[in-house]
């Protein structure tokens, strides 16, 4: 993981990145829209009922979709190599509320998006 201190001239601090998501151009441009980075609980692999923003460490790989950033919340520790998670309830992390389509609780973390890849 790389702190992102020296390089950032804007009032907010981007401490923790780059991390980056592989994902549809539609939840790219929600995100670029709003500046956070959104997740729901985790399904299948590492299932559980807390909501969770998801990612993995590093950049955005070439001929991915998706979108690469960095954020001032410290990731939660103990996530699966390469993985990040920001956990509901954890400082920085923001309760966004019930998605209108599933009711899924949503979570977000403020972010500052350095690259976006809409197709690939």
């Amino acid at each position: 993981m790389i702190r992102d201190d020296e390089n950032d001239n804007s009032s907010q601090s981007w401490l923790y990145g780059p991390f980056h998501r592989i994902q549809s151009a539609d939840l790219n441009e929600e995100m670029q829209n709003s500046g956070r980075i959104g997740g729901k609980a985790p399904r299948n692999v590492y299932a559980s009922a807390i909501p969770k923003v998801k990612a993995y460490v590093g950049h955005l790989p070439s001929g991915k979709s998706g979108i690469e950033f960095f954020t001032n919340v410290e990731p939660d520790r103990g996530t699966p190599p390469n993985r990040a998670n920001w956990s509901q309830g954890r400082d920085g992390v923001i309760d966004v509320g019930p998605d209108p389509n599933d009711g899924q609780d949503i979570v977000a973390i403020p972010a500052r998006i350095i690259k976006r890849v809409d197709h690939a």
